[in-house]
C-alpha cells in the first residue's frame, strides 16, 4: 500500500510562516473583493399590482432585488419572496 507523507512543520517559526503567508493570502482577497464590490449597486425593484382588479386580496406586487455595474443598464434579477 502506498501513503502519503505530509510534512509538518517541526519549528514554532515554520507553524508561524505558513500562518503569515495565509494571513497575506487572505488579506489580499479581501481587497481585491472590496475593490470589485465598489463598482456595483443594488436596488429593489417592484412590478405593478397582479390582479388588483378582483380584491384586495388579490393586490400582489413582484419584487426583485437587482444588482448592476454602475453606469450599465443591464442587470442580475433575483427574485424576493412574497409575502
Amino acid at each position: 500500500m502506498n501513503t502519503i507523507i505530509i510534512p509538518r512543520p517541526e519549528r514554532p517559526a515554520d507553524l508561524f510562516l505558513r500562518l503569515l503567508g495565509a494571513a497575506l493570502v487572505l488579506g489580499a482577497l479581501v481587497f481585491a473583493l472590496s475593490a470589485d464590490v465598489m463598482q456595483f449597486e443594488a436596488s429593489k425593484e417592484c412590478r405593478g399590482a397582479f390582479s388588483s382588479g378582483f380584491g384586495g386580496g388579490f393586490d400582489v406586487h413582484r419584487c426583485d432585488l437587482v444588482v448592476r455595474r454602475i453606469g450599465s443598464d443591464r442587470g442580475l434579477r433575483i427574485p424576493l419572496p412574497q409575502h
